[in-house]
């Protein structure tokens, strides 16, 4: 990896080293920066998508927001929650979990972003529908390309 460093040469890391250093330094820097980005942008917007691994499943929110420093719209990882049922209401739980930990006020979601399944985006008990809380949520379908 470092062919000019007799030091990194010597460098080996396993899935257990690299876990420590994401969990306990890159996570919490990037975590922080993210946190600093949000309190100078509001309102942001959800994008959110549910994996169905063979084992747990997850659910992974990114979360798009204005960053002042740099001048443009960002999408950041916000959280990867394990949701072993994938029901709206549990979805619905994991999101607003995810984001009252960091402190961040869901009354200010603009939109949802997320794939069109019924669980997500169902018109009687989707995860769009469980999480309007009292004024009309902007929701934004993905469009994928249809490659010919």
């Amino acid at each position: 990896m470092f062919p000019d460093s007799e030091i990194a040469k010597k460098f080996a890391c396993g899935r257990t080293k690299t876990a420590a250093i994401i969990k306990g330094a890159l996570a919490p820097h990037h975590t922080e920066t993210m946190l600093d980005s949000l309190k100078k942008s509001c309102p942001y917007s959800v994008m959110m998508d549910e994996s169905n691994d063979k084992t747990d499943k997850s659910c992974i929110i990114l979360i798009k927001i204005l960053d002042h420093e740099v001048g443009d719209v960002r999408t950041k990882f916000l959280d990867m929650p394990i949701v072993n049922i994938g029901n709206a209401k549990n979805l619905v739980y994991a999101l607003k979990s995810s984001l009252s930990n960091i402190g961040l006020d869901f009354d200010k979601c603009m939109a949802f972003m997320s794939d069109t399944t019924n669980v997500m985006k169902g018109v009687r008990s989707g995860v769009q529908k469980l999480s309007v809380h009292g004024y009309m949520m902007l929701g934004v379908y993905a469009i994928w390309p249809i490659l010919l």
